[in-house]
């Protein structure tokens, strides 16, 4: 009622974002960590966000992935709710978290989901997954870049166990050339 009592208050800006990715793998062995298999498909997203205040957003969507060579059209559907809260240096994200961003620069820890380094990430994952839901801290200053999440890919059932990731992720700017 207190969110309900504020935004009437205050004008209500809206947007709406659209994005998609082209995606190809191919990785013709097998190891400890993956399996040999071949990836091409695009997967997208199309979200709107109705921001109430400059604190607090709520952001509603479809993500679709679509593998080719499937018999589906598209092989997965989502949902997109967030409600974000916070400024845009520091928020927490619950519901549908942002996994699609990209760290500046090049290198393999800035192109997955979170910006893990791929010993500690499957670096597939950016093409299996990138959807997720959960709880997510952001905080994005000229000097710091650091994310916090929890999210969850599968939920107790008879049949299996709950299942969900979680990690964190910092970097701090000490000089120009060092990170």
């Amino acid at each position: 009622m207190l969110l309900a009592g504020s935004a009437a208050a205050q004008p209500v800006d809206y947007s709406v974002e659209a994005s998609a990715s082209f995606y190809g793998d191919n990785t013709e062995f097998f190891n400890p960590f993956r399996e040999g298999e071949t990836l091409i498909g695009v997967y997208g997203f199309v979200v709107g966000e109705a921001r109430t205040s400059d604190r607090l957003a709520i952001r509603a969507g479809l993500f679709g992935n679509q593998r080719f060579a499937s018999r589906d059209a598209f092989d997965e559907w989502r949902p997109v709710i967030s409600l974000v809260i916070g400024s845009r240096s520091s928020r927490l994200i619950l519901g549908t978290i942002e996994t699609v961003r990209r760290a500046q620069g090049f290198g393999p820890d800035r192109s997955g989901p979170h910006g893990l380094l791929p010993p500690l990430q499957v670096e597939v994952l950016s093409f299996t997954r990138p959807w997720e839901a959960g709880a997510q801290w952001l905080v994005e200053t000229p000097s710091i870049m650091h994310e916090s999440w929890v999210n969850w890919q599968g939920l107790a059932t008879d049949g299996q166990r709950e299942r969900f990731d979680a990690g964190s992720v910092s970097r701090f700017k000490v000089q120009r050339a060092l990170t």
